[in-house]
């Protein structure tokens, strides 16, 4: 069956998987606020400094916490906490190195920290054994950029790099705001409370974000880690298309739109031979000089192994898609290959004993761009009628 002849609340069901997938694939919220306190622990202790710099530095969260697409890490990789140490006060006549030391000398003074640290080329990390790591990133103001952007140091060139972390949240988080036009969307317009009800729903954007991470987490288990993609390539793909699909096309569920974003992401990456040579772009739009993709210029495996990560998640995606007509026992094998048995089994779990309290109910329906609801609006989903049964 292909995704073109699955009816509308036959997507809509399978996205309501996807959702529940998603939750649970978000860390714990005791190891949410269990990193919440350690951010907190050491943002305190480094504005506690005597010097001025870091007493009046600005400290905030970067990466996948604060753009809100946490995946729980696999195996025993350590999930990463990233923040940014701005010091406002501190201009370019201050070297990398200098600045760096300031840190972690700051740092060190702790002696609890001082045995968990490690030097990163853009900071320093602190290790939490057999929990996570936080990313320490200090920054100054880039007078260069018109957007509020910041320069980190880089140990490798011994100079500036231009990033803006905070400006490149916001942009994401414009992004992820808009809606896309759906089918018959105005007539769904009522004050509609979205099923499934636990959780929260973080929008499509955002969860396709997550659903691709986990997928590429999972492809380079067994490869390279170093070869794996980062996140914010990724993340900054899945933007650059989400908003493009939905200025361009109507969507009758968001299963089509989860689909195009994929189908659109490749579209994004600018390339160019200069000199005989292959040369990757995913430039950071909220500054000037920063690439996404750099590595990949600097070692073409790293593009080799995107594009074959790419390539593969077409594949098994677009597979996914067909079987969200089928039964359900044959969705969750195929689910699991992509995200992991124990996740998929517990996503449907819960799937199949909410939709069937809501159903037997008879309050349960779906509606197009919302998903199942229990809400007025809607066509009635029946009894026997789930994926076909």
């Amino acid at each position: 069956m292909s995704l073109q002849k699955l009816s509308a609340a036959q997507k809509q069901q399978f996205v309501g998987i996807l959702e529940l997938i998603c939750q649970e694939l978000e860390i714990s919220e005791t190891r949410y606020k269990e990193a919440k306190k350690r951010y907190e622990t050491i943002s305190d202790w480094l504005t506690a400094s005597d010097d001025y710099r870091l007493m009046f530095s600005k400290i905030y969260p970067q990466g996948s916490f604060r753009h809100g697409t946490t995946v729980k890490p696999i195996g025993r990789e350590e999930f990463d906490v990233d923040l940014v140490c701005h010091l406002k006060f501190v201009n370019g006549d201050s070297t990398p190195r200098q600045i760096n030391k300031l840190v972690g000398d700051r740092l060190r003074e702790n002696g609890t920290f001082e045995n968990m640290m490690e030097p990163l080329n853009r900071g320093w990390r602190i290790k939490y054994s057999n929990e996570f790591h936080l990313d320490i990133t200090p920054s100054i103001i880039n007078p260069a950029c018109k957007n509020g952007g910041e320069l980190v140091p880089d140990r490798k060139l011994q100079d500036w790099k231009p990033s803006n972390p905070e400006g490149y949240a916001k942009w994401f988080d414009e992004h992820a705001a808009l809606s896309p036009i759906v089918e018959d969307f105005a007539a769904a317009r009522a004050e509609i409370l979205p099923f499934p009800v636990q959780g929260y729903f973080k929008g499509v954007l955002r969860r396709a974000v997550q659903i691709f991470k986990h997928h590429r987490d999972l492809y380079f288990q067994d490869k390279d880690c170093k070869l794996k993609p980062i996140s914010i390539i990724i993340n900054t793909l899945a933007a650059k298309a989400y908003k493009y699909c939905i200025r361009n096309k109507i969507y009758q569920s968001d299963l089509d739109l989860l689909m195009d974003i994929l189908l659109c992401m490749n579209d994004f990456i600018v390339v160019r031979t200069i000199n005989g040579a292959t040369f990757y772009f995913v430039p950071n739009e909220t500054t000037v000089g920063e690439n996404f993709a750099e590595k990949w210029n600097e070692d073409s495996q790293r593009a080799v192994a995107f594009y074959d990560w790419y390539e593969y998640a077409m594949a098994k995606l677009n597979n996914l898609w067909t079987l969200a007509g089928s039964g359900i026992d044959i969705i969750a094998e195929d689910l699991s290959e992509s995200f992991g048995s124990n996740v998929v089994h517990r996503a449907i779990s819960r799937y199949t004993d909410q939709v069937g309290g809501a159903r037997s109910s008879g309050i349960l329906r779906a509606v197009p761009g919302i998903g199942l609801t229990t809400a007025e609006s809607g066509t009635r989903i029946h009894q026997n009628t789930f994926f076909g049964k």
